[in-house]
């Protein structure tokens, strides 16, 4: 207990000797501040202008975009990847090349058919709805549909009509190459008008054409780098990945 005691005293003296009051360091001063005699001041009506204005000001720098906004590209970005097509992200943009019969029969469609096939019958049905003719170098951009969303597939389906029909009847390579500028130009409006609020991804596909429609793929390539992208996308930029599976890669 005298330990105790002397180790009181000594939490109670400063090194020097003298002893510190060791409530002044949390007790706050109890003496009370004058008021102020003055009124407050009424903010004149030119004062009360002038804040409005401010904050009006601060309010259209926040929800318009500047004509200064930086410009990434003003034609499409194209990148090149090995992998999955079909594992792309959720809300990702899946495009494929079609013909104008809504036939998903063979090669990469006969895939999308089978992982999407609400989307395939949306995609009919446009087919059966317009002419060949007037489908072929147009666009059709399907959103997520709620069977295929609850099977796992949650992306969106772009069809880019590049030739009226496939086997002997198909396209000759030119029409198909100008068909597929003139279609991923509407794909792209379309994509410029989906209205805010809704999720959509980057723009994702195989090497279209070259495979049913036998058109080299540095040529298509070449038709997709040249497009001009709309002025409403410019500032996030547009690009659109390639995805080649490792074994065909290796072809």
């Amino acid at each position: 207990m005298a330990v105790a005691t002397r180790r009181t005293k000594a939490d109670s003296t400063s090194a020097s000797g003298k002893k510190v009051d060791s409530s002044s360091s949390i007790k706050k001063s109890t003496k009370k501040r004058p008021r102020s005699t003055q009124r407050p001041r009424r903010a004149t009506r030119k004062s009360l202008t002038n804040t409005k204005a401010t904050a009006s000001m601060e309010a259209t720098s926040i929800t318009q975009p500047t004509e200064d906004a930086p410009v990434k590209s003003t034609h499409l970005i194209i990148k090149e990847e090995i992998g999955d097509l079909f594992d792309s992200p959720p809300n990702s943009i899946l495009l494929h090349a079609c013909n104008c019969r809504g036939s998903w029969g063979a090669g990469v469609a006969a895939i999308f058919k089978k992982k999407y096939p609400a989307a395939y019958k949306v995609h009919l049905a446009h087919c059966k709805a317009t002419k060949a003719e007037d489908l072929l170098g147009t666009a059709q951009l399907i959103s997520p549909q709620d069977s295929d969303v609850k099977a796992g597939e949650s992306h969106w389906i772009a069809c880019v009509f590049t030739s009226v029909d496939v086997g002997k009847k198909k396209g000759s390579r030119e029409s198909i190459l100008d068909a597929t500028g003139e279609a991923m130009q509407g794909l792209l409006k379309q994509i410029g008008e989906v209205e805010d609020g809704v999720t959509i991804g980057s723009i994702r596909m195989p090497k279209i054409n070259q495979g049913l429609f036998d058109v080299p793929w540095e040529r298509t390539r070449a038709v997709l780098e040249g497009i001009e992208v709309p002025q409403l996308l410019r500032s996030a930029g547009v690009e659109v990945v390639v995805v080649e599976l490792e074994e065909e890669a290796m072809q």
